[in-house]
């Protein structure tokens, strides 16, 4: 099973090389589409997906950031 632990290395310079930036223009686009479909979507609801989402983002990036630095 996929677990956030084994996915990270897979996000990071090593195999997908992902960029931060897109981890960020993914969460907007989310939060974007969520507005549009949810009708009940306010400043309160787009912070608690953001409160929700950071962990997990800044584990993914923590990732990419940690393949560069071994990398230099």
């Amino acid at each position: 099973p996929f677990t956030v632990d084994r996915g990270v290395p897979k996000h990071g310079d090593a195999d997908l090389a992902i960029p931060r930036e897109l981890f960020e223009l993914w969460l907007e686009c989310l939060l974007q589409a969520v507005g549009e479909l949810d009708p009940r979507f306010n400043d309160d609801v787009q912070s608690a997906w953001r409160v929700m989402l950071a962990p997990g983002l800044a584990f993914m990036t923590a990732g990419e950031a940690n393949a560069r630095v071994r990398s230099s």
